[in-house]
């Protein structure tokens, strides 16, 4: 009777210590898995950072080109003027044609170089918000894979638990 009793109590002992290993284990992957959620967290607000320093970048850009547009408008001013005053001069002589011409052909050039910067700025606004569009569809990937962790911290059966962090883990690497 002794000895059934004995043993009674070291199985009971073994239930015992699985059970505690087993809420040990459960603990660590909980640990495991908050981990990961604020590095997560890290990654999100390092990108939220990088989206606002695009955004300033191309703010920055716009404003030089539209300086540098301004400065190549007013050049043209000066130039159709010269042009005028050519003009009324070219009533006295004639010499001043040539002078006229060579203004006029500054001029179509003038003008050509400022489409091409109209080109070149539409440009780089289009690369810029292709760049924002792609970091945004990161972001909410990030988002959703914060949620599948929130949900999987809420669970709390052993299986299921183990399954969606391998699940996980493979999608990290």
């Amino acid at each position: 009777m002794t000895r059934q009793y004995t043993l009674l109590l070291l199985l009971l002992l073994q239930q015992q210590q699985q059970q505690q290993q087993l809420l040990l284990l459960l603990l660590l992957l909980q640990l495991l898995l908050l981990l990961l959620l604020l590095l997560l967290l890290l990654l999100l607000l390092l990108l939220l950072l990088l989206l606002l320093l695009l955004l300033l970048l191309l703010l920055l850009l716009l404003l030089l080109l539209l300086l540098l547009l301004l400065l190549l408008l007013l050049l043209l001013l000066l130039l159709l003027l010269l042009l005028l005053l050519l003009l009324l001069l070219l009533l006295l002589r004639l010499l001043l044609l040539l002078l006229l011409l060579l203004l006029l052909l500054l001029l179509l050039l003038l003008l050509l170089l400022l489409l091409l910067l109209l080109l070149l700025l539409l440009l780089l606004l289009l690369l810029l918000l292709l760049l924002l569009l792609l970091l945004l569809l990161l972001l909410l990937l990030l988002l959703l894979l914060l949620l599948l962790l929130l949900l999987l911290l809420l669970l709390r059966e052993q299986l299921l638990l183990l399954l969606l962090l391998l699940l996980i883990l493979l999608l990290l690497i």
